[in-house]
């Protein structure tokens, strides 16, 4: 996201990808030349130029402004899958289904650097602040952090063996990663190094989530055999529950309570110092899969399986209001920043916007061809220049396996929200798209808008899947 005039950029199979004006919806800058599906782009750190990967095995640096191609990058082996420009904007670097890292310069696309280790499909890059060093994710069960100073380029390997890595998490202050794979492995490890800060834990059971603290102190972890621990840097466990699954939780902004969601429709409210219970919030039907802490801590929000989004005053231990409109499973829910609206994402394809007070949905985000699973923070303020900025890397949206078929993602970390000031809101969703939308929108502009709009027509099987009628009835 460019702060400057509030543009956003999308990347898609039909072979283009797109600048939009995110307060009008017009398109400004339309960037062809792929011949194959897009699917990775990443805005330069001044905002000038936009980096393409695409099915086609090559990247392409354009114009963001008139659409010119800058640059092309040639040599990849297979489809390219990611991008990711250095802080100062002199490198790129791309991740490839042939199993290498490639980084070039946006000079003259002179090849700087190939990093080979990985043994599968390369999927997310990220660059630490500094730009010395590359962290790169991959189907082989790995994540790897790459020394690129003078001397070499060395690998760190961050997840030597278990099963399919699906958590890795950078501490506050990047120092620390945390990792944790289908077969219970976590590890927290130097992420200059790859040394081991703690005793590997070996769980025996596929971990739910894994979350930091906000100070970085305490890393807290659930399991499928139902167990949820806080533990210290060391690996000295602070406090232990055992009880249904907790899909995923949340630690309040103060960091001395944990929210977590259960299988068995509760939310629970711990303390973090010594995992006494300080409220249970019971009244879904279903999972809740997802609880999000308001900025304030006082409110709590859950999303749940039973198609309902609760909100809870977490003192008095009360339900506030019942969010009910949803046709499918609430995936994700947010805050905005002044506490008076919440958004959730929802399986039904579509978006929605609630005022936290009355409970009374204000829009409806339709539009998605997939079900929404995640959203993109909108950052308006001046110094946010891309779009969906994290804090280490991870993947988020729709993961592809080696033959170009979706997978059914796993619910993930927190990915998704309304801008700043609240205004805005964004979403991606797996039909390849990214929006925005107006939190308080004009309807009547909206609806002519859609009137106007073509949308790519499903398949059958696709109208089955998502149980819609097909001409078979």
């Amino acid at each position: 996201m460019v702060a400057r005039r509030c543009t956003l950029a999308s990347a898609s199979h039909d072979q283009t990808a797109l600048v939009w004006d995110a307060a009008t919806g017009a398109v400004l800058t339309r960037l062809s030349g792929h011949s194959d599906f897009v699917e990775g782009i990443a805005w330069s750190p001044d905002g000038a130029s936009l980096a393409t990967g695409s099915g086609d095995h090559t990247v392409r640096v354009w114009d963001a402004r008139d659409g010119r191609l800058r640059l092309l990058v040639r040599g990849h082996g297979d489809y390219v899958w990611n991008v990711a420009w250095s802080p100062d904007g002199l490198m790129l670097a791309s991740a490839p289904s042939d199993g290498t890292v490639r980084i070039v310069s946006t000079l003259d696309a002179e090849v700087l650097a190939v990093l080979r280790g990985h043994t599968d499909t390369v999927w997310g890059v990220a660059w630490s602040p500094a730009g010395d060093r590359l962290a790169s994710s991959s189907t082989d069960h790995a994540a790897r952090v790459w020394d690129l100073r003078p001397g070499g380029a060395e690998s760190v390997r961050l997840n030597t063996a278990g099963g399919q890595l699906n958590q890795a998490a950078w501490a506050h202050g990047d120092d620390r990663v945390a990792t944790a794979d289908d077969d219970g492995s976590v590890r927290i490890l130097d992420a200059r190094t790859g040394a081991p800060t703690s005793p590997e834990l070996v769980l025996n059971d596929r971990v739910w989530s894994v979350a930091w603290s906000p100070r970085g102190d305490r890393l807290a972890l659930s399991t499928n055999d139902g167990r949820f621990r806080v533990l210290t840097p060391a690996a000295d466990t602070v406090f232990e529950h055992c009880g249904e699954v907790v899909e995923s939780c949340d630690w309040a902004p103060e960091g001395n309570r944990i929210a977590a969601a259960g299988h068995d429709g509760s939310v629970r409210v711990w303390s973090a110092e010594d995992g006494a219970e300080l409220t249970v919030l019971n009244g879904h039907q279903d999972w809740v899969g997802r609880v999000r802490w308001s900025p304030s801590g006082r409110m709590l929000a859950s999303a749940s399986d039973d198609r309902t989004c609760r909100l809870w005053d977490v003192t008095e231990s009360r339900q506030l209001t019942v969010l009910r409109g949803h046709e499918n499973y609430v995936d994700d829910v947010t805050w905005s920043p002044d506490e008076r609206r919440v958004a959730t994402a929802s399986g039904d394809w579509t978006a929605a916007v609630w005022d936290a007070n009355t409970g009374r949905r204000v829009d409806v985000l339709r539009g998605h061809e997939g079900r929404v699973r995640h959203r993109l923070v909108a950052g308006w303020a001046a110094h946010s220049d891309r779009l969906g900025r994290r804090h280490g890397p991870a993947l988020v949206g729709p993961q592809l396996r080696g033959d170009g078929r979706r997978r059914r993602p796993r619910r993930q970390g927190d990915v998704s929200g309304l801008s700043s000031d609240g205004r805005r809101l964004l979403s991606a969703s797996h039909d390849g798209t990214a929006r925005i939308w107006q939190a308080e929108p004009d309807f009547d502009r909206l609806e002519a808008h859609a009137r106007g709009r073509v949308f790519r027509t499903l398949t059958e099987e696709e109208r089955a899947r998502h149980l819609l009628p097909t001409a078979r009835g």
